[in-house]
């Protein structure tokens, strides 16, 4: 056997393999150390009797800091205590046969230092079976993460970023039978991936597939499926974020709504291109909001179908007091689909955008910060007039009374 034997353990082309078939101490993957779990020198049986936390952990802490990858081949670790990572971290299984199983109320894995610390963290190809009152992956104050390929299930939570973890990816994870959020973004957690996930509550009233806490900026939500079987409450919970992007998912019979951001000011908050399948809420897109109007929100080619679950008739959007909605070519088909309804009262087409109203001793200034700018005025009297900004000055198009 080499000494170095070069392979890219995480990479697009990496294929499949398995470390219980390479029969070495310790390898390099890619030019870092490598470490079997299950190697004497740390002592993990991995057969779901023998408690294996201090085991991993001396992996773990094996590494050095310029970085390395543990191995946990094919086998049940039961732990007793969560797993602390630590930066320029890869762990790694061999899919969902490698399984770390902690006991009731623990996380599976934990990176959560006292003050931000630059992570590079990997973990993939794992299965974390966790119990009640625990999460599999609980992470904070760190970034550029990269959580790939886990199957979690059971426990409250799936992963957790707990505030302050940046530019950060998770994608390609199955997540199912939890008991809160499948996958929790809180505070200051910005600039994140959520990509090409499976999320099913599998029987569990999972409250919400994807939850993100007001004051969240730029996630992109795309390419996941949230599979539900009527007992999932909240698909995507959008709880006053600035700058979500909710892209191309398959949305289907969530009891309470698709996507949700009714908590919190939602700004900036793009929908496009899902497809949201027999949904039996109120409303399958649903923006009512409960601390101010939403605002600059764009709902763009989505497709609805067999809202109302084959049952009581559903509405496709309801807006609350967004301002700023810029709604086109959503679609609707089978039965219960209404495309659109705002502040409650149902709208018969499906393609509008609404506008503010300013009153006349309100207006903002002319000034070449509000270039682009269209506001209804409300001169008091009964007249509404358009105002647009360009070019640094205000223009005013009459428009009269009522008709």
């Amino acid at each position: 056997m080499p000494e170095q034997l070069e392979i890219d353990p995480i990479g697009e082309d990496s294929g499949s393999f398995s470390f219980s078939d390479l029969d070495v101490d310790r390898l390099r993957v890619s030019g870092s150390p490598w470490y079997d779990v299950t190697h004497p020198d740390f002592g993990a049986v991995g057969d779901g009797v023998v408690d294996d936390t201090a085991a991993i952990q001396a992996a773990i802490t094996a590494v050095p800091a310029s970085g390395g990858i543990v191995c946990l081949p094919t086998g049940t670790y039961k732990t007793t205590a969560a797993l602390t990572l630590k930066p320029n971290l890869t762990v790694r299984g061999d899919g969902p046969t490698s399984i770390i199983q902690p006991s009731a109320g623990l996380n599976g894995m934990n990176y959560s230092p006292g003050s931000f610390t630059r992570g590079k963290i990997t973990v993939a190809d794992l299965r974390i079976a966790s119990a009640a009152g625990s999460a599999g992956l609980n992470f904070l104050n760190t970034d550029q993460l990269r959580l790939k390929r886990l199957y979690l299930d059971a426990g409250d939570f799936g992963i957790v970023f707990n505030g302050a973890v940046y530019s950060s990816t998770i994608s390609e994870c199955f997540i199912q039978g939890v008991a809160n959020q499948a996958i929790r973004l809180l505070a200051g957690s910005n600039n994140n991936q959520i990509c090409a996930n499976l999320i099913s509550p599998n029987g569990v009233a999972m409250a919400a597939g994807l939850w993100l806490d007001p004051g969240i900026y730029n996630t992109l939500v795309a390419d996941n499926n949230f599979a539900a079987t009527d007992e999932g409450i909240v698909a995507i919970y959008c709880r006053g974020t600035v700058l979500t992007r909710i892209v191309g998912n398959f949305i289907e019979r969530w009891t309470a709504a698709a996507i949700a951001a009714n908590t919190g000011v939602a700004v900036n908050l793009t929908i496009a291109d899902n497809h949201l399948h027999a949904t039996s809420a109120a409303g399958a897109i649903c923006l009512l909001d409960s601390t101010g109007p939403n605002d600059r929100v764009y709902a763009v080619n989505n497709y609805l179908a067999n809202l109302g679950n084959g049952g009581s008739a559903s509405v496709g959007f309801k807006w609350g007091t967004t301002t700023r909605i810029y709604s086109r070519h959503n679609k609707s088909g089978g039965s219960g689909t209404t495309i659109n309804e705002v502040n409650a009262v149902a709208q018969t087409a499906p393609d509008f955008y609404t506008h503010e109203v300013i009153a006349t001793a309100n207006l903002p200034a002319a000034a070449a910060a509000n270039n682009g700018r269209i506001i209804i005025e409300d001169n008091g009297t009964g007249d509404r007039n358009l105002v647009f900004y360009a070019g640094g000055q205000r223009f005013r198009i009459d428009g009269g009374a009522a008709i």
